[in-house]
């Protein structure tokens, strides 16, 4: 029970003045919560690229790049930005890197393909989707590159 009328004074009414105070910071302020944790430095170049800035993207790739620059997948993720943002000679020279290093994921080659189609280098679109495909013949994105490029 809280009493109404409190004895300053008393060292009873200072304990309950004090136990009060204490009460109403415990409520009023939250439980400690987990820190939010903060994406690392290449998913937020991922998550700009997916938000259609792929110029902020690549320049967080390219940071990524100086400390690992044989990392497959910064070559690659570099590589496809520069592609969307029409620079497909960069964008070509970042892949052709992925791909040197045998990527354990298909996109690598179909961004390739599909970059050096758009440069008109049809014989080195069908080697790079052909050589995808021997890595990984159930990729369905590559067989549909490779169909697109014909002969």
């Amino acid at each position: 029970m809280i009493p109404t009328t409190l004895a300053l004074g008393s060292k009873v009414g200072l304990r309950a003045v004090t136990a009060l105070l204490l009460t109403t910071l415990l409520i009023s302020v939250p439980l400690a919560q987990p820190p939010a944790t903060t994406p690392s430095p290449k998913q937020q170049g991922i998550a700009l690229a997916v938000d259609g800035q792929y110029d902020k993207a690549l320049g967080v790739f390219r940071t990524l790049l100086r400390e690992d620059p044989d990392n497959p997948e910064l070559n690659y993720l570099a590589g496809a930005a520069c592609v969307r943002l029409e620079r497909l000679g960069e964008g070509i020279d970042y892949l052709e890197k992925s791909v040197k290093s045998k990527p354990g994921f298909p996109q690598a080659y179909g961004e390739l393909a599909e970059a050096c189609l758009k440069r008109k280098m049809k014989d080195r679109a069908r080697a790079v989707a052909e050589e995808g495909l021997r890595l990984f013949p159930k990729n369905e994105q590559l067989k549909k590159t490779r169909a697109k490029i014909g002969g």
